[in-house]
C-alpha cells in the first residue's frame, strides 16, 4: 500500500489544489476555522462538485463512513510528527502535523 503525502502550506488560512489519488483527480481545500481552532478539508471531484468535507483530526481516518462512490477508495490520515497528541493550531498543518493518503490495495 503506498502513501501519498498531501501537502499542505502552514502559511495560509485557505488554500486549494489538484492531486490525482488511485488514478482519479481530485480537487483539495483546506481552510482555517477559527471558531473551532482547526482545519476543514473539503475534497471535490474536477467538476468542482463537493464529494465530502470534515475537520482534519489528528488519528482519525477522514471520511471515514461516509458513502459515495466519488470518494477515493483509500484512506485519509492526519499523523502527528511530534508525538505531542495535540491537534494541529493554526500554523502546525505540515510542519507539526502532516497529511497522508494511504491507496487502496
Amino acid at each position: 500500500m503506498a502513501q501519498i503525502y498531501i501537502k499542505i502550506d502552514p502559511q495560509f488560512d485557505s488554500q486549494t489544489y489538484r492531486q490525482d489519488l488511485d488514478g482519479r483527480s481530485y480537487r483539495f481545500k483546506f481552510v482555517w476555522n477559527e471558531t473551532d481552532e482547526a482545519f476543514n478539508m473539503e475534497l471535490y471531484d474536477l467538476n468542482r462538485t463537493l464529494i465530502a468535507s470534515a475537520p482534519l483530526r489528528l488519528g482519525e481516518i477522514l471520511f471515514e463512513g461516509f458513502l459515495s462512490d466519488s470518494l477515493p477508495p483509500g484512506d485519509f490520515l492526519l499523523v502527528d510528527l511530534t508525538d505531542s497528541g495535540s491537534e494541529p493550531q493554526r500554523f502546525d498543518l505540515g510542519v507539526k502535523s502532516k497529511l497522508f493518503y494511504f491507496e487502496a490495495e
